[in-house]
């Protein structure tokens, strides 16, 4: 029997920064860029929630509905390394397969754990000890024979401790009295008709998935189409999808807050060919080799790009990364709003031996020489120590 546990550290964001400042907890918070009033909201907290603050919402609006409301700059580093750290030092040790939902959202394939965690209730409490003795981070777990199901154990209000365990059989029954909404698909079809007065839904009288399941199977297909099986399977509480293990390669990543924001082109590039320079070094000290490149660009409003593009050899040669990274910027440059964040990631790292040429070009065993002397002299002075004339 397939057992599934889905673990969920609820506002991810807020729950990090009520942990490094904890007299934030119990007041109205939101995750939102301070200078812009029309930046919109990124998280909000149950008491923001409470007041009618939601994520979206335009921060001036948020102000007005709630006068003393809290509001901390996003930082989409320090929630990374923390959501990065809590799957290597708890979930990862606890099962070989779990697939990564997003920040502190994890399914857990449990299957044929049957002698090590004979009574998985007890070890979803377990490890909801672990996570808050090691994070301080409180979470909410469901289980289940399928991942759909699982997910919306987490999330229900009729929880113990809060951990939500529904036995196989009895999926029907659980999501019978709840709303569609529940169901992925139903979901992009109200989020396709938000700005509208009703839904397709409401024009069915379809509120709770036992209205799916008793609906005639004719309707069912007119309204819904080629998602309509699909649809009715999961109101049953069905779902067949397999959890996933994402493959993560390897990568170096070099990041750098601009000491003024700017959208001087000039400047932007030679911050980002100083990003290449350091990386190329570095990766020069492992003898490793990236296999594309990725750019990421946060503006002063917060609003975050990003784009990759693959190499056509392996290579550490510094003008065709530089040539490369800079296609990237002017593929990405699309507004006059100026940046305060980039960061470049050398992906799909490989450590081997690329083929040389038997007759090296003078230049470039010139050029290797130098990046090998500027490598000795970071490594003993320190990184800034001896750079690029570009980089100026």
């Amino acid at each position: 029997m397939r057992k599934v546990l889905y673990v969920n550290i609820t506002r991810f964001p807020i729950a990090v920064e009520r942990v490094l400042s904890p007299n934030l907890r119990s007041r109205p918070l939101v995750i939102a860029p301070p200078q812009s009033g029309r930046a919109p909201v990124w998280e909000s907290s149950d008491e923001a929630r409470s007041a009618g603050i939601l994520p979206g919402m335009p921060m001036a609006h948020a102000k007005k509905v709630c006068r003393d409301l809290v509001v901390l700059p996003p930082r989409p580093e320090l929630y990374s390394r923390v959501a990065k750290d809590l799957e290597e030092k708890v979930i990862a040790k606890t099962t070989p397969l779990y697939e990564v939902e997003g920040h502190g959202r994890f399914f857990l394939d449990m299957t044929g754990f049957d002698h090590l965690y004979p009574h998985l209730p007890d070890k979803a409490l377990d490890l909801q000890r672990s996570i808050l003795d090691s994070f301080h981070l409180e979470g909410s777990f469901g289980g289940a024979t399928n991942k759909l199901v699982s997910k919306v154990a987490a999330q229900t209000k009729e929880m113990d401790h809060g951990i939500c365990f529904i036995k196989r059989g009895g999926e029907k029954d659980f999501f019978a009295p709840l709303p569609v909404s529940v169901l992925p698909p139903i979901q992009k079809i109200l989020k396709r008709s938000s700005k509208s007065k009703s839904s397709l839904c409401d024009e069915l009288n379809i509120h709770t998935n036992r209205d799916i399941v008793e609906l005639d199977h004719f309707y069912l297909q007119v309204a819904f189409g080629d998602d309509a099986f699909p649809i009715l399977e999961m109101a049953k509480g069905v779902d067949l999808s397999p959890i996933q293990k994402s493959s993560r390669k390897e990568g170096h990543y070099e990041g750098l807050y601009l000491e003024e924001e700017t959208n001087d082109l000039i400047c932007i590039q030679k911050a980002l060919l100083g990003l290449v320079s350091r990386g190329v070094l570095f990766l020069r000290g492992y003898g490793k080799y990236p296999g594309s490149l990725q750019l990421f660009i946060r503006y002063s409003d917060y609003k975050f790009v990003h784009k990759k593009k693959a190499l056509k050899a392996l290579s550490l040669d510094m003008d065709i990364l530089s040539n490369v990274a800079i296609d990237l910027l002017h593929q990405l440059i699309k507004r006059r709003t100026m940046i305060h964040y980039m960061a470049l990631e050398f992906c799909e790292l490989v450590q081997e031996e690329v083929q040389l040429p038997l007759f090296r070009e003078v230049n470039k065993k010139k050029r290797d020489d130098i990046l090998d002397a500027m490598e000795d002299v970071r490594r003993r002075f320190g990184e800034t120590s001896l750079v690029l004339g570009r980089e100026f």
